[in-house]
């Protein structure tokens, strides 16, 4: 999870250096940035949040029920 994260930050990081490089490109590709930029945070916070969830405390629970 955190290699994508990564892989998002960096495709955003591009798209920004781009932007200073060329200048303002079609709408759809700055909402693109804006995702690349956002993502990576909440990957992030997820996956610590996984991490931190306790794996043998849990009761499992059937399906259907």
């Amino acid at each position: 999870m955190r290699w994508l994260a990564g892989v998002f930050l960096l495709g955003g990081v591009g798209r920004l250096l781009s932007l200073a490089v060329h200048g303002w490109p079609q709408w759809f590709q700055i909402a693109l940035t804006a995702i690349e930029l956002g993502l990576p945070p909440v990957f992030l916070w997820l996956a610590d949040a996984e991490e931190r969830t306790p794996r043998g405390d849990a009761e499992a629970v059937p399906a259907g029920r």
